[in-house]
């Protein structure tokens, strides 16, 4: 993400994120759940936290983003 993101600056396009949240585990969805690394998982959020924390401070910076700087960390507290 960090590697897109500069990408994007570099490039002077405005960039969006979207966390691919995992099924609820009541949900009878098990085995797509472990089958899909794509999933953000509970040992996962440290790095999505320090990776939103990276991308408020880049923004702030002035990097493009659609996301607006109160929105970011609304993605830590989901």
């Amino acid at each position: 993400m960090k590697e897109l993101a500069t990408i994007a600056h570099e490039n002077g396009i405005s960039i969006t994120f979207h966390i691919n949240e995992a099924p609820m585990m009541e949900q009878d969805t098990s085995s797509i759940f472990t089958k899909n690394d794509t999933y953000i998982r509970q040992e996962d959020f440290p790095a999505v936290d320090d990776l939103l924390d990276w991308l408020i401070d880049k923004q702030r910076q002035g990097w493009k983003m659609v996301d607006s700087i109160p929105r970011l960390p609304e993605h830590e507290r989901f």
